[in-house]
């Protein structure tokens, strides 16, 4: 079994009941199964995560992770190098608060505990596709507290990857044609979208009149009698609060149609 090749692979780890910090934590039989960063190469690490627990929960039958912790995935394909482990290095260095990274032939994910936004990643893209001869596209995820829906919300987001021809994609930019394509009506991240736009104090009216004066802000807060700083506000906070910019059009966009 594979849990018994890593430990004898690995002998100088220890079974814990509980993950431990400065070490690699590996899910064996309802505890985890504690190596020495230390005493890890890099190649080593990366091989050992191919095993972790966010790939046993996401792509396999493990269980959940993180549970209540705010998650962002960033999904990736990209072509062969020689150069593996240094791409992926790189990959891992245009995103913050990450927290870990898995890659198994041309398809990988990248977990971040922080929310990053798509807007420079087409370009660090292109110049990692120079440097490195390979032609790779990716696709922001949502930042999504880890509960019971969020696994199906992942398989969502994956589907709407795999559909997706631009180098860098995200919920906003695909939904709205794979629904007119596939008559989709009954997608998790939708009814959480919804759930939080009537629950959320003026925001469906925000949407409404945005969407009425083709995104501008100071028309919209004059139609909604309230000062232009005061709108910005209200639209920031729901950026930090749920990571819905509807100073974005794609954004916006979405939100008007689902209303």
């Amino acid at each position: 079994m594979m849990d018994d090749k890593i430990q004898e692979l690995f002998p100088n780890g220890t079974l814990k009941k509980e993950k431990q910090p400065n070490a690699l934590n590996i899910p064996i039989n309802n505890q985890y199964y504690v190596i020495d960063e230390k005493e890890l190469t890099n190649r080593e690490k990366w091989l050992l995560n191919m095993n972790n627990e966010w790939y046993h929960y996401l792509l396999g039958q493990g269980s959940m992770v993180h549970k209540g912790k705010k998650r962002q995935i960033i999904q990736f394909t990209t072509t062969y190098t020689t150069e593996e482990l240094l791409w992926m290095e790189t990959l891992e260095s245009f995103f913050e608060g990450v927290i870990d990274i898995y890659k198994e032939n041309n398809y990988g994910l990248v977990v971040c505990s922080a929310y990053n936004e798509g807007l420079e990643v087409e370009e660090l893209l292109l110049a990692l596709d120079e440097d490195f001869g390979t032609q790779t596209r990716v696709y922001i995820g949502e930042y999504l507290e880890v509960d019971d829906n969020f696994k199906n919300q992942f398989l969502e987001e994956h589907q709407l990857f795999t559909s997706s021809k631009r180098r860098v994609s995200s919920f906003m930019t695909e939904y709205i044609q794979f629904a007119l394509r596939n008559s989709n009506q009954n997608s998790p991240f939708i009814t959480k979208l919804k759930h939080y736009i009537k629950n959320t104090k003026d925001m469906e009216s925000m949407v409404n009149t945005l969407w009425l004066h083709k995104g501008n802000i100071s028309a919209s807060a004059n139609a909604l009698y309230i000062h232009r700083n005061t709108l910005l506000y209200k639209l920031d906070k729901i950026k930090e609060e749920s990571g819905i910019n509807l100073k974005d059009f794609d954004h916006l966009i979405l939100c008007y149609y689902i209303l």
